[in-house]
């Protein structure tokens, strides 16, 4: 999603029909965003489940992505301000962000 403000995201889920490197889920220039019990299955050596560009107040919570993927989260050109990260499920996870 872009240029958005107050986006909630509850209970989706993502599975691949065949492997896919992308992320599952990127926000840029987006402020107020709720993203609640995502499930993402994600394929081996896959980019981060989520990707963040420019993020303001943003809450990421009871997420479970699927597999081993180097990153749960990316963020990218103008960072992120005022997140948070409650209660996600991130144990096969090899990192839990990165930041570039």
């Amino acid at each position: 999603c872009r240029h958005v403000e107050g986006l909630k995201l509850r209970d989706i889920g993502v599975t691949l029909q065949s492997p896919d490197y992308r992320h599952a889920f990127v926000c840029d220039d987006v402020s107020r965003v709720v993203i609640d019990s995502f499930d993402a299955s994600q394929s081996e050596d896959a980019a981060s489940v989520i990707r963040f560009q420019r993020v303001r107040k943003a809450l990421i919570c009871n997420c479970t992505p699927s597999g081993e993927i180097s990153d749960f989260i990316k963020v990218t050109d103008g960072g992120m301000n005022e997140v948070k990260f409650v209660g996600n499920d991130v144990q096969n996870m090899k990192q839990t962000k990165q930041t570039k």
